[in-house]
């Protein structure tokens, strides 16, 4: 970047000095107009055999008019030269600016790739790091065939755990002792007049209808 702030430097220096060369040159363009006039005149004036005080008149004029003329051929050159200069430093400036883009692009590319292989490299180790955890955790586990699967919270309670450890449930209430079956009640009665009677008769003793079972 210190190159391209060069090449803009020299390139305002020589569009500075452009500028004042044109002005100079219109400087000179508009004094050397009377002096183009009068040697035309003097040229035309002096047809033929000249005296000697009129051709010095006309040698002194030419002279000017030779100075003119070099002096605005040197500005137009150094005008053009600037130009071609500016047009060279405008070429260098965009080749760096070119540069710099593709180093910076190399650079980018090369932080994506970096930050590729670490990504890669954190996989394979966490990988390779997340087996070795479970296989210790399996070995460091209680082994118990008789540890049960806490309803709440889905971890597993062993036999002499008395609170669950994902929970802190307790385990007689998570697992409560199971009732045994009580059987259901049942005796006989009339469908018609509802009087119940003992298990062994089959007819109502007030109205001789057939009795029925009746639950509860």
């Amino acid at each position: 970047m210190e190159d391209i702030t060069a090449y803009q430097n020299e390139i305002d220096a020589i569009v500075a000095a452009r500028g004042q060369s044109e002005a100079e040159l219109e400087r000179l363009d508009r004094e050397a107009a009377p002096a183009y006039e009068a040697l035309g005149r003097k040229a035309y004036e002096l047809v033929g055999f000249l005296p000697a005080e009129q051709r010095n008149q006309l040698a002194t004029e030419m002279v000017r008019v030779d100075e003119y003329a070099s002096k605005i051929a040197g500005l137009r050159q150094g005008i053009a030269r600037g130009a071609e200069r500016v047009d060279e430093l405008e070429q260098l400036i965009r080749a760096e600016q070119e540069r710099a883009a593709r180093e910076a692009e190399e650079r980018e590319r090369a932080e994506v790739a970096a930050r590729e292989a670490e990504s890669v490299a954190q996989s394979e180790q966490t990988e390779q790091i997340q087996p070795e955890a479970d296989q210790a955790a399996e070995a460091k586990a209680p082994v118990d065939d008789d540890a049960r699967i806490c309803p709440v919270c889905g971890e597993r309670i062993l036999k002499s755990f008395r609170f669950c450890p994902g929970c802190a449930g307790k385990v007689e209430e998570l697992f409560p002792p199971e009732q045994p079956a009580v059987p259901p009640v049942t005796h006989k009665e009339c469908p018609q007049c509802h009087k119940q009677w003992d298990d062994e008769m089959n007819f109502c003793a007030d109205c001789g209808v057939p009795l029925i079972e009746v639950r509860g």
